[in-house]
């Protein structure tokens, strides 16, 4: 593990926990990290921010099964989920040039391929 994954990866779970207003406090939602290249940075926010997304998914998905009073119905849990991922934006990551571009989403599309409720799109 790099130093720079060594000081961000101990921020779990507060990092990939969805966003919610009323609990403010705690741990950071942004973070600004600078370091040499091969350091490890790209794995040290993709990581927290795909965990991030795949919670929010779950948890919007939870919910819609509890507002029309259910306990469980693995179609309706699909079906909010899928709705979910492609009406809410997850991160979107900004990047001085197209390559450095490309490359960060490369790692995203690895770290996300067997995780059918998540897109990647770069460049």
């Amino acid at each position: 593990m790099s130093p720079v994954q060594a000081k961000v990866l101990p921020l779990f779970p507060g990092l990939s926990q969805p966003y919610d207003p009323k609990e403010s406090e705690g741990a950071p939602r942004d973070l600004m990290v600078k370091a040499t290249t091969g350091t490890g940075k790209t794995l040290a926010f993709l990581v927290p921010a795909i965990e991030a997304r795949l919670a929010a998914i779950e948890q919007h998905a939870k919910r819609a099964v509890e507002n029309v009073g259910l306990v469980s119905d693995q179609r309706l849990t699909m079906t909010a989920a899928r709705q979910f991922t492609i009406d809410e934006v997850g991160t979107l990551v900004i990047h001085p040039t197209r390559e450095l571009a490309t490359q960060i989403a490369n790692e995203a599309q690895k770290l996300t391929m067997y995780h059918c409720s998540t897109f990647v799109r770069g460049g």
